[in-house]
């Protein structure tokens, strides 16, 4: 069927030319009537009987024709609302099954990110700890082996932080959010302490905006703000002092705004944050595995709202999560 042509409508070429105009027609088909009857009336006023019963005729005549038109139009208008009923459900059969098609390729997908990450954890664990044997029994005077058993660690360090970060993702995935209202200025002081815990030494300054609130998922929210503040974390390192913002955003709706004083990125680089596996900085004191930010915008997918970032070079970046109005 071509998608330009209305089921609602007879093409006019297929139409007697009379019926193409069809006000016209019914307007002199009600003029005809009302002329036979006014004429009719008057004749008989008159005492011509003759003319009153043609004129009469004529009006009778012309009101069955407009009748008889209407119920035609009638007919036309039933045949034209079936054909386009049947073509709604048609058209719903195809979206309810692309829908089902979908829903089953992402249930395969995430099946499968749920099977690699668990069948791969457990010879990964093997191998670390067969390196740990090995790394014993080399000695001191063997320094090219330890050197490379240390590049054989790095790599089975990074195969496990991206299955942790899959396997994170596939939770994410399969998790119904339990919404309520959260403290997101106390979760944020929480992952602060946490990571001051691990680098006390770092000159990091950080500023959170008191009773910041969301309605979502605890935690949910908590592992998007380990996500984001840590970013901010790492990609401060070398700034003296690093400064990190928590702060609400403008706007309708709610909005939290993180702010740092980092390396900061591209603004074409924007878009590409967001796709697992994409790292902007290949910098070796950065440790990372390019899932997390992946995961901040699933978590916000789940709440219905969004993620959006803007980096300056050199100069910082600002990431924004939008949730629905409260």
């Amino acid at each position: 069927m071509n998608p330009s042509v209305n089921p609602m409508e007879e093409p006019s070429a297929q139409r007697p030319p009379i019926l193409r105009s069809r006000p016209r027609l019914d307007g002199l088909l009600v003029l005809l009537a009302g002329l036979g009857l006014a004429t009719s009336a008057w004749a008989l006023a008159k005492g011509r009987p003759v003319r009153g019963y043609l004129g009469l005729g004529l009006g009778a005549a012309a009101g069955l024709a407009f009748t008889g038109r209407l119920v035609g139009s009638r007919r036309d208008l039933e045949t034209r609302q079936a054909r386009l009923r049947a073509l709604n459900r048609s058209l719903d059969e195809q979206i309810q099954g692309r829908t089902a098609r979908l829903m089953q390729t992402i249930e395969d997908l995430e099946s499968f990110n749920r099977m690699v990450t668990h069948d791969l954890k457990s010879p990964l664990t093997g191998l670390l700890l067969g390196m740990d044997n090995l790394q014993a029994h080399i000695g001191a005077d063997r320094p090219d082996l330890l050197r490379h058993l240390d590049l054989l660690r790095a790599g089975a360090d990074r195969m496990q932080q991206l299955l942790a970060g899959l396997q994170e993702l596939a939770l994410i995935s399969g998790r119904l959010p339990v919404v309520e209202r959260v403290d997101v200025s106390h979760h944020a002081h929480l992952v602060f302490l946490n990571l001051r815990e691990k680098e006390p030494h770092r000159d990091v300054r950080w500023h959170i905006e008191p009773e910041l609130t969301v309605l979502g998922d605890p935690n949910l929210i908590r592992i998007a703000l380990e996500n984001l503040l840590g970013n901010a974390w790492k990609y401060t390192l070398g700034r003296a002092p690093a400064e990190i913002t928590v702060r609400r955003g403008d706007g309708a709706g709610t909005a939290i705004e993180i702010r740092d004083n980092g390396i900061g990125f591209e603004a074409a680089q924007a878009e590409t944050l967001f796709r697992p596996f994409q790292r902007l900085h290949s910098d070796p004191r950065i440790p990372g595995h390019g899932i997390g930010l992946s995961i901040v915008k699933r978590v916000m997918g789940k709440h219905g709202g969004k993620v959006t970032a803007q980096g300056w070079p050199g100069q910082g970046a600002l990431f924004r999560l939008d949730f629905t109005a409260d």
